[in-house]
C-alpha cells in the first residue's frame, strides 16, 4: 500500500497518471485528501480522494510501502506546511519505505531535511529547496528509497520508475507497452 497525499492546487496529471499506472501494475495506492475528500486541481479538474488525511494513522503509515507527493505550486506549499504530511513522509523515509515526489514536491523533502546525502531532481526553480542533496537535473531520479521527477511531462516515466521499484523491469515495460508509451 502506498499513500498519495493530494492537496488543493495539485498538478492533476502528476497525481492521476501515477495512480492509474500503479493500479494497472497491481500496486495498491490510496489517494489521501489533505484538505477534504474533493481535491481541487491546479487546472480546474477536481477528483475525489479515497481517504481523508484525518483517517490515516501512524500505524497505517508504518505498515505501508511508502508515500507519494504530487506537485503543483499551491498544493506543494500545503503539503510542506502540513505537520501530518511531513511527519508521515519522514516516518516513511526513516523506516526505509519508498518516498516519491514529483515537480515542486521534492522541495517538501528538501525543506524538511529528508534528502541529506541523496541525489534528486525537481521542477526548475525549486532546486534551492533541495537542501543537503545533489541536484541531478534528470527527468526522473532514483536514489535508494527516493524517487523524484521534474514535472508533469515526466509523470509516465516517474510512474514507471515506481513500478520498476516494486515489480521489476518486466512489469514496468509491460505497463508502458499497454498504454502505447513511445518514450523513455
Amino acid at each position: 500500500m502506498l499513500y498519495m497525499f493530494c492537496a488543493n492546487g495539485v498538478e492533476e496529471c502528476e497525481a492521476l497518471i501515477t495512480v492509474d499506472m500503479l493500479r494497472r501494475a497491481g500496486i495498491d495506492v490510496t489517494t489521501v485528501g489533505v484538505e477534504g475528500k474533493t481535491v481541487k486541481g491546479a487546472h480546474g479538474i477536481d477528483f475525489t480522494a479515497d481517504a481523508l488525511l484525518c483517517e490515516i494513522t501512524e500505524n497505517d503509515i508504518n505498515s505501508s510501502d511508502g508515500v507519494i507527493l504530487p506537485g503543483g505550486g499551491v498544493g506543494t506549499q500545503t503539503l510542506a506546511d502540513n505537520s501530518d504530511v511531513v511527519r508521515y513522509t519522514k516516518a516513511s523515509m526513516d523506516n526505509g519505505k519508498l518516498v516519491c515526489a514529483i515537480c515542486a514536491a521534492p522541495s517538501v523533502l528538501g525543506r524538511h531535511g529528508m534528502l541529506k546525502g541523496k541525489k534528486a531532481t525537481c521542477y526548475p526553480g525549486f532546486e534551492g529547496y533541495l537542501e543537503e542533496c545533489e541536484y541531478t537535473g534528470q527527468s526522473v531520479n532514483v536514489c535508494g528509497n527516493v524517487i523524484t521527477a521534474k514535472g508533469m511531462g515526466c509523470a509516465i516515466d516517474f510512474s514507471a520508475a515506481i513500478i520498476r521499484y516494486f515489480k521489476g523491469e518486466e512489469v514496468s515495460r509491460k505497463i508502458l507497452g499497454e498504454i502505447m508509451y513511445a518514450g523513455e
